[in-house]
């Protein structure tokens, strides 16, 4: 699956304002909205199939009405390849997040195929400074 730039820079944007990058049991990226559009249209660009939940917040005394918050959580594989193509285009505090979360996945024992990922994470480093060209570009040659 081709995912175009644009679409890699938006999710970047998205996930740089609203989005969690958190370790739970396996590195994980969430986020909540009051936009519909904007979680499905994630949920579409990432390709998970994880259902969007949906929570009416209570009314509190005083308070106007909140408005009904859309989140989306997808972990694993999937979130591990979104890191690393975001990862570039994120900040410094964003990409210490991220670094974080998958020193912590890529230690624990018994995860799956790690080594494959690590070197494929280490052709997309190889790949992106040999032709001068963004690691997230890299990273959709390797992984598609």
């Amino acid at each position: 699956m081709s995912i175009s730039v644009k679409n890699i820079g938006w999710v970047a944007g998205l996930l740089e304002g609203e989005g969690t990058f958190q370790f739970t049991g396996t590195p994980t990226i969430s986020i909540n909205s009051t936009d519909l559009d904007t979680i499905r249209r994630l949920r579409s660009i990432v390709g998970c199939k994880n259902e969007i939940s949906i929570s009416n917040p209570k009314k509190r005394p005083g308070r106007h009405n909140h408005s009904i918050l859309y989140r989306l959580s997808f972990g694993s594989s999937l979130a591990v390849q979104w890191m690393m193509t975001i990862y570039s285009l994120m900040s410094i505090r964003r990409k210490e997040q991220i670094q974080a979360q998958l020193r912590i996945w890529i230690e624990m024992p018994g995860q799956g195929k790690k080594s494959d990922l690590i070197n494929k994470i280490n052709r997309v480093r190889n790949l992106s400074r040999m032709n001068s060209i963004p690691s997230f570009q890299a990273n959709s040659l390797i992984f598609d």
